[in-house]
C-alpha cells in the first residue's frame, strides 16, 4: 500500500527534467516548467478585449433603456399631477400669467401683477412639492430677493430626464439676486403650446385666442397658453391622441428653455418634428456660443428681439431617435425622429388643423448673432 502511495510521487518528481528532487515529495517546478508564451498570452488578453467590446454597448444600451424608462415615468406622473389639477380646477393649468387674474386658476400665495407664473408651479401640490409650492411668491421673478429667490433654484429631480446632463445646468442668465443662489434649476419637460409661426415675430406664439391666419402668419393653439388652460371637453380629437407635453433639452447655462417657474421655460411646439436641426428661436441674450454651434444638441438662434414672451422651442431628447411624450388621458409614448410632419402637428392641436393653416412646413426666420 505505502509503494502505491510513493510511487506517483516520484513519478511527479519527474516532472521537471534536470532539477534536484527529494524523493518522495513532490517540489514546485523550476524555471525549465512549462509556461504560457508571450503570444499565448497576447492572444488571450486580445480575446477578453474583444468581448468587452462586444459587451459595452449592450451594457450602455440596457442603461439607457433604463434610464428612458425612468424618463417615461416621470411624465406618466407629470400627466397625473395636470389630471388632478383639473380635477380640481376644471381645467388645465394656464400656460403661463399671474396670480388672481382668474380667481379659478389662483394657485395661493401673495402678490399681483403680470407675474409670468408657469403652468408647473401651479401642479407643484400634485408632484409632493407642498413645501416648495408654498416658499414661492406669486409676482415677477426678478423683484425676487436672494431669500426668495432660493425657491427658484430648487431642483426638481422627478422632472428631469436622467439621460440629459445640461438639465442640471442652472440657468445664469437671471439678475444678481439668481446669481448669488448658484442659478436657478430647470426640468426636461414641457407643455404643449401649439404653432406659432416662426416668422411672426409679435409674440403671439404663447398666446390662446389667435387661432388661424393673421396676415402672412397663423397660429394655432395647443393645450397651454397665456392665462389659459384648456378643459377636457374641449379636447374634441380625443385626449389619447392629443399631446400634453414632451422632452425639451435645456442647453447652455444661457438659455431660459427648461426654466419650471418662467413663461418661456416649460414651453414646447409643434412647428418642427423632434430633434430637428433647425434652432429654436429666442430672444436677444437667451443663447450660449455652445449652442449656436451647428452640432449643438439642442441648437438655438437669438433672433426674435427683446420683447418678452417670444419663442419657439422644438421637443427634443437623449434618447437615440425621438422623445417620450405625454398624452392629454396621461398615457406616454415614444414618438420617432421621422415622424410626418403633418402627423406631429395634427397630434399637437386639439381640435385639428384649421383649414386655412397651410400644410407645407413653415418657414423659419433669418437667423443671426445678437
Amino acid at each position: 500500500m505505502i509503494a502505491l502511495l510513493v510511487s506517483p510521487l516520484r513519478r511527479n518528481a519527474k516532472i521537471c527534467q534536470g532539477s534536484a528532487v527529494r524523493v518522495g515529495w513532490p517540489r514546485l517546478p523550476t524555471s525549465k516548467c512549462a509556461a504560457f508564451t508571450l503570444v499565448e498570452l497576447l492572444v488571450v488578453i486580445t480575446i477578453i478585449g474583444v468581448l468587452i467590446a462586444l459587451l459595452l454597448p449592450a451594457v450602455q444600451a440596457a442603461r439607457e433603456a433604463a434610464r428612458r424608462m425612468q424618463c417615461n415615468n416621470n411624465q406618466k406622473q407629470l400627466g397625473l399631477a395636470v389630471h388632478l389639477y383639473h380635477e380640481a380646477w376644471g381645467q388645465f393649468p394656464m400656460g403661463y400669467g399671474p396670480e388672481g387674474k382668474r380667481k379659478k386658476y389662483n394657485a395661493g400665495g401673495s402678490g399681483s401683477g403680470d407675474t409670468k407664473c408657469a403652468w408647473v408651479q401651479r401642479i407643484l401640490p400634485y408632484i409632493d412639492q407642498v413645501p416648495l409650492y408654498e416658499k414661492i411668491f406669486w409676482k415677477m421673478w426678478k423683484d425676487y430677493t436672494e431669500q426668495e429667490m432660493r425657491a427658484l433654484a430648487t431642483p426638481l429631480p422627478a422632472l428631469q430626464c436622467p439621460s440629459d446632463s445640461t438639465v442640471l445646468l442652472m440657468w445664469n442668465g437671471g439678475n444678481a439676486a439668481s446669481q448669488a443662489v448658484g442659478g436657478l434649476s430647470r426640468i426636461s419637460y414641457a407643455g404643449n403650446f401649439g404653432q406659432g409661426d416662426p416668422r411672426d415675430s409679435d409674440g403671439k406664439g404663447l398666446s390662446a385666442g389667435q387661432e388661424g391666419s393673421s396676415g402672412s402668419y397663423y397660429h394655432v393653439d395647443g393645450v397651454f397658453a397665456r392665462d389659459w388652460g384648456i378643459e377636457m371637453s374641449r379636447i374634441r380629437d380625443g385626449s389619447a391622441t392629443t399631446l400634453l407635453g414632451s422632452e425639451l433639452i435645456p442647453g447652455g447655462a444661457e438659455c431660459v428653455r427648461g426654466t419650471w417657474w418662467f413663461a418661456e421655460g416649460p414651453v414646447f411646439m409643434q412647428v418642427y418634428t423632434p430633434n430637428t436641426p433647425i434652432p429654436d428661436l429666442q430672444r436677444s441674450g437667451r443663447c450660449g456660443a455652445d449652442d449656436k454651434l451647428e452640432d449643438a444638441i439642442a441648437p438655438c438662434s437669438p433672433v426674435l428681439g427683446t420683447q418678452a414672451v417670444r419663442v419657439v422651442n422644438t421637443a427634443r431628447s437623449m434618447h437615440p431617435g425621438g422623445v417620450n411624450v405625454v398624452m392629454c388621458d396621461g398615457s406616454t409614448r415614444f414618438v420617432t425622429d421621422v415622424i410626418d410632419l403633418k402627423i406631429w402637428r395634427a397630434m399637437g392641436t386639439p381640435n385639428g388643423l384649421p383649414p386655412d393653416v397651410p400644410e407645407d412646413k413653415m418657414e423659419p426666420p433669418v437667423t443671426g448673432d445678437e
